[in-house]
């Protein structure tokens, strides 16, 4: 009875209806997104400096090479090693005219998809429209240009490898007439190491790279994300 006289009571101040809930305004962009976004343009960005090197080197590596050999030809070193030196430089020199073309090519393309990824991956921070699918698409052409980068690589690198390895067997059986040139054969050693352990972190950021982009092509993909870049 009480509570129905408070309820009839003019005196008291009438209760307030509770407010409706309210969606939040705007979209909520993923934690992933954002990552993947920040990582393209990192990756761009690196790509992008990267290429421009190799196009520089690609383009005048044998003008390097000279500027290289007149500076270490002042140095004092072994006959041997002078002989060797100069026959693996005109050894890589002769399988970087072979592959010319194709390295030409792959580095216009690295640097192109660099460019690519990196203005994706900053108008999707922003969640423009057209972006998602700039982005997805940047990460399919980066996967297939890394596959194939990978092929070329090997058969540049399985060339490679033959020639030093030949050198470096007649370079062995040289010093085992002479054996007096024993720091020369510990050199050998060190770059036989650095050659294969070269190849081996070249392969481990190539698997890592494709990885990468075909995560972020399948994640793009995503109709809840798809939904978040259409106004």
């Amino acid at each position: 009875m009480s509570s129905e006289l408070s309820a009839d009571d003019p005196y008291r101040s009438p209760v307030q209806p509770e407010p409706a809930y309210a969606a939040p305004s705007g979209k909520q962009k993923p934690g992933w997104l954002t990552a993947l976004c920040v990582l393209c343009i990192v990756i761009g960005t690196l790509g992008l400096m990267n290429g421009l090197i190799g196009l520089g080197a690609t383009l005048f590596g044998e003008q390097l090479q000279q500027v290289l050999g007149s500076m270490s030809k002042g140095q004092q070193t072994q006959p041997e090693l002078q002989k060797l030196q100069q026959k693996l430089q005109d050894e890589t020199r002769a399988i970087n005219e072979q592959f010319f073309v194709p390295t030409l090519i792959a580095v216009l393309l690295k640097v192109s998809i660099s460019a690519v990824l990196i203005f994706g991956g900053i108008r999707a921070l922003s969640l423009k429209r057209n972006s998602r699918s700039l982005l997805m698409w940047g990460c399919i052409v980066a996967l297939l240009f890394e596959l194939g980068l990978s092929v070329l690589q090997s058969v540049m690198y399985m060339e490679t490898l033959a020639v030093y390895n030949q050198l470096l067997d007649n370079f062995l059986q040289d010093l085992q007439r002479d054996r007096n040139v024993v720091p020369a054969q510990a050199m050998m050693t060190i770059m036989q190491v650095a050659l294969y352990a070269g190849i081996v972190v070249f392969f481990i950021l190539q698997f890592i790279k494709v990885v990468f982009y075909f995560w972020g092509a399948n994640y793009l993909r995503r109709p809840a994300i798809a939904a978040l870049f259409v106004k």
